[in-house]
């Protein structure tokens, strides 16, 4: 076996183009008999079709030591290798270490790579992951272009799907900050910049998931469902069993959301078990607050205070203390709509107080406008308006637009109840006419005038 069948024959092609280059000659001076510009141009990009004697040809004809080049590329080789295997390392420290996303962008910035590296791409994408988990996004965006960039100039330096993986790491970054349109022109990207069994397969999953939260946020549940129910036929092939259960808890939120609650059910109790078998608890808390969430719209009180007290029992065993918010702001409203307003209130602000304390501002959202709707049964107007203004500032700072329209429905609702001072009028025509504008937007700039 000779020396060729040990290379990697495009670093041989990088290494002889560069020898050509330095020494100032054109293709169209190399050729002759059996070196055609195709071939030339062949071994330069690495083509493994090319034959050896070509090869041993072309490098006679630019003087090129063998020997020399074999040990060159080897070396190159090797220390390519090297760098590849700490950027695994990174990647796995920055999911499994405490402190694990500080540390990953500490050991990225050691390694240093140049934007001429061919694992400089690699090295944005898991930058962009540190970042994103240290929730800096505009980082982590800025990281993750940067990979985008360099693949788009250097397409052999797309590694594993770095490409398709990077485009969906983009987009959870718009996730998370609510750009959901954009989001969804990231997972399109991404998806399109796939290739089948080149490395990172969870990929293929993970971005029509993620199209699923994008359009559940939309408020378009049946383009949601239907890409979720696509995803399912290949269920058997995800070995990510957390991604698994997720599917479930979010198939079984897609048919609450479509008021489909006894189909909800059968999948949220297959979830439990699943979670239940694979000992995923967060996934198994969440899911018992979705069963609470189902049993209660089927008026079935009892079954819904076991599933919540179930998920309540975990609360030692979970590691997203979040999740408290989630489970407690449930069981508020589950209290409020079998009218047991107080001890309703008393269960939203045992939710508040887990929410300010892991300044968890999105979470709650949806408890204080829960604990407003409260404060409206009781005719308690102030206090409901204060809660409703709280949970509004949040949406508008996160660019929640529906859900900005929805809450402001419920301010001026909340006003039109109270006494007609001044102020309070004044208030009112601005809502209204920030609710006008709102639905203007929302309607693609329709007048709502002429409806």
């Amino acid at each position: 076996m000779s020396a060729f069948d040990h290379l990697d024959r495009v670093e041989m092609g990088k290494y002889i183009r560069a020898i050509r280059g330095e020494k100032g000659y054109k293709i169209g001076s190399l050729m002759e008999k059996g070196l055609s510009a195709a071939t030339i141009s062949n071994i330069e990009r690495g083509v493994v079709t090319v034959s050896q004697a070509s090869i041993e040809t072309y490098c006679q004809k630019l003087n090129i030591d063998m020997e020399k080049m074999f040990e060159s590329i080897q070396k190159i080789d090797t220390e390519f290798e090297l760098k590849q295997a700490k950027l695994r390392a990174i990647e796995s420290i920055i999911v499994h270490a405490k402190s694990g996303a500080k540390k990953g962008l500490k050991m990225l910035d050691e390694l240093s790579l140049s934007k001429t590296d061919p694992l400089f791409p690699t090295a944005q994408y898991i930058r962009g992951k540190c970042l994103i988990r240290l929730q800096s996004w505009f980082k982590a965006k800025t990281a993750l272009q940067q990979a985008i960039r360099a693949i788009g100039l250097n397409p052999d330096w797309n590694y594993y799907n770095i490409e398709s993986s990077t485009y969906y790491e983009l987009g959870r970054s718009y996730f998370y900050e609510n750009e959901y349109e954009q989001a969804l022109t990231q997972i399109e990207m991404g998806t399109n910049a796939f290739v089948k069994n080149d490395g990172r397969e969870f990929t293929q999953y993970n971005l029509p998931i993620l199209k699923v939260f994008c359009l559940e946020k939309l408020e378009r549940h049946g383009e949601a469902l239907k890409t979720l129910v696509e995803v399912w036929q290949y269920m058997d092939q995800i070995d990510d069993m957390r991604l698994i259960v997720n599917m479930y808890d979010k198939r079984a939120s897609l048919l609450i959301k479509m008021n489909l609650h006894n189909e909800a059910i059968d999948f949220v109790l297959e979830g439990i078990e699943k979670a239940r078998r694979n000992e995923l608890t967060d996934r198994a808390f969440e899911l018992w607050i979705s069963a609470g969430q189902i049993y209660d719209y089927l008026g079935q009180y009892s079954d819904a205070m076991i599933a919540i007290n179930s998920a309540l029992e975990m609360r030692e065993a979970i590691t997203n203390s979040s999740l408290l918010i989630d489970a407690y702001t449930e069981l508020g409203r589950i209290k409020l709509r079998n009218d047991h307003i107080s001890e309703a209130i008393k269960q939203l602000k045992v939710a508040v107080k887990y929410g300010s304390r892991r300044k968890d501002e999105t979470r709650l959202i949806q408890t204080h406008i829960a604990l407003a709707d409260c404060y409206v049964y009781k005719l308690d107007l102030d206090n409901a308006l204060s809660h409703y203004q709280t949970a509004l500032e949040t949406i508008k700072t996160r660019k929640m637009t529906i859900q900005e329209r929805d809450l402001t429905w419920k301010i001026c609702y909340c006003i039109e109840q109270m006494d007609h001072t001044g102020i309070h009028k004044k208030y009112l025509q601005n809502m209204h006419k920030h609710l006008v504008s709102l639905m203007h937007d929302l309607e693609g700039g329709v007048k709502i005038e002429e409806k």
